[in-house]
């Protein structure tokens, strides 16, 4: 299913409007829970078992806009 993913911080009638519209379009709506930035530090793994990076940059409408769609 596709889904919505918001900035948190904003006005509630923006969640409650926009949160409706998805729902009516069949598509999951999702508030960013996160604070800060979980990562502190780029620190050294004994052994990386990962081939690399897995997380890109977030896209242009999460900064521009405040929201970005899978």
């Amino acid at each position: 299913m596709p889904a919505m993913i918001v900035q948190r911080g904003l006005d509630p009638s923006y969640y409650f409007f926009t949160a409706v519209t998805m729902k009516s379009n069949d598509m999951a709506f999702i508030v960013d829970r996160r604070l800060r930035e979980r990562r502190l530090a780029d620190l050294p793994a004994d052994v990386e078992g990962r081939a690399g990076e897995r997380r890109g940059e977030p896209p242009a409408s999460w900064a521009r806009d405040g929201f970005m769609v899978t």
